[in-house]
């Protein structure tokens, strides 16, 4: 069973081109099917069992829409070329967000559950964290205060009034 169309001659590939630049939808289509094969193939260098491979081939097929509708033929390059370059970005693209993604830590998880592992009640309205270095004394003037306020919620009125009068 045959899953792909086979790919363009390099003359049929022109005058798909040509046509495209002409305002021929139809052989944009077709240069977009005769090249999926590609997609497949730049695929398979990013492929991971713990990946959906459909994801990669979605998203490899999003560049090579993004070839065919950029190519220009002028430049010297053939479709082929150019369209595994930009098929090969938008995986690349897609990964290094994915592995961005991957780094993000929220706070609120760990600081949560360690105070609630440790015993305490959590306070309903708010909790003071400080973050400041290990040798910096934590009391009086050396609190360190921007850290510690800049992760409080919002005063009311009347707190903010309250404080302001010490």
């Amino acid at each position: 069973m045959k899953t792909f169309l086979e790919p363009l001659t390099p003359d049929e590939e022109k005058i798909y081109i040509e046509k495209m630049r002409l305002g021929d939808k139809k052989a944009k289509d077709i240069l977009i099917e005769r090249n999926l094969r590609l997609v497949a193939h730049v695929v398979k260098k990013y492929y991971d069992e713990n990946r959906e491979n459909q994801d990669l081939i979605s998203i490899g097929i999003v560049g090579l829409i993004k070839a065919v509708n950029t190519y220009n033929p002028d430049k010297g390059n053939r479709l082929v070329t150019y369209a595994a370059k930009c098929i090969e970005n938008e995986l690349l693209m897609m990964l290094r967000a994915e592995k961005k993604r991957s780094k993000d830590v929220s706070l609120n998880e760990p600081i949560g559950t360690a105070i609630k592992n440790s015993g305490f009640m959590i306070p309903p309205k708010r909790i003071t964290i400080n973050f400041s270095p290990a040798n910096i004394r934590k009391t009086g003037t050396y609190f360190d205060q921007p850290v510690a306020v800049s992760i409080l919620p919002d005063m009311t009125l009347e707190e903010q009034i309250e404080i302001s009068k010490i």
